[in-house]
C-alpha cells in the first residue's frame, strides 16, 4: 500500500535500555525486529515493542550493558 509503511530499516545510535522510533504506520506494532551490532562482543535483543518505538537491550558478551550509545542496524517489519 502506498504511504503505509509496514517495513522500515535504518541505523541508530543506541545505549542499553534505550528506545528508538521505529517507522511503522500508524498503529502498527512490529512481528519482526531484526537488531545487527556495528562493532564485535556485542548482544542485542528487542526487549519491548509498540506501535512507535522498540526498546533495545544491548551488552558486551560478558553481560555489562552498554552505556555509551553505538550504531546498530535495525529492520522492523508488520507482517500480520
Amino acid at each position: 500500500n502506498l504511504g503505509y509503511v509496514t517495513e522500515n530499516s535504518g541505523v541508530v545510535s543506541i545505549a542499553n535500555n534505550e528506545w528508538f522510533v521505529h517507522g511503522l504506520a500508524s498503529g502498527l506494532t512490529p512481528t519482526i525486529v531484526i537488531l545487527t551490532p556495528t562493532t564485535s562482543q556485542k548482544i542485542l535483543s528487542a526487549i519491548n515493542k509498540n506501535s512507535t518505538h522498540v526498546q533495545v537491550g544491548f551488552w558486551w558478551y560478558n553481560g555489562t550493558a552498554v552505556t555509551t550509545p553505538e550504531n546498530i542496524y535495525y529492520y522492523v517489519e508488520w507482517n500480520p
